[in-house]
C-alpha cells in the first residue's frame, strides 16, 4: 500500500509550523488576558481549532466562546454548533461552541 498520501505537502507543513507558532502566541495572550482554558488542536492542513469543554454549563460555555472570539478578533458565525472563524497571517483559526446534543447527557 502506498502511504505517500499520508505525508503532508510542503504547503501544509509550512502552515502547520505557522499554526504552532501562533498557538504559542495564543497561549501567551490567554495568560495576559486571563482567558479561560480551552482545548486547541492543529489540523494537518494547519488550521488552528479551539473547542470548549462540553462538560461546562451552557451559559459558561457561551461566555468562554465569546471571550475567546473577541480576544482573537474572530467573526462569530451562526448555526449549530456556533463557530467563530478568522485568519491570523496564513493560519485559519476556528473556535467551536459545543452543541446541545454534545452536552445534553452531561447537564
Amino acid at each position: 500500500m502506498d502511504d505517500l498520501h499520508l505525508i503532508p505537502s510542503l504547503t501544509d507543513q509550512r502552515k502547520q509550523r505557522a499554526a504552532h507558532a501562533l498557538l504559542g502566541e495564543v497561549y501567551a495572550q490567554a495568560h495576559r488576558d486571563d482567558l479561560p482554558s480551552i482545548t486547541w488542536s492543529i489540523a494537518t492542513t494547519g488550521t488552528l481549532n479551539g473547542s470548549i469543554d462540553p462538560y461546562v454549563p451552557a451559559d459558561t460555555a457561551e461566555r468562554i466562546f465569546h471571550a475567546w472570539a473577541a480576544a482573537l478578533g474572530l467573526e462569530v458565525v451562526g448555526g449549530t454548533p456556533a463557530r467563530a472563524v478568522g485568519r491570523q497571517g496564513e493560519v485559519s483559526v476556528q473556535l467551536r461552541l459545543p452543541s446541545e446534543q454534545e452536552t445534553a447527557p452531561w447537564r
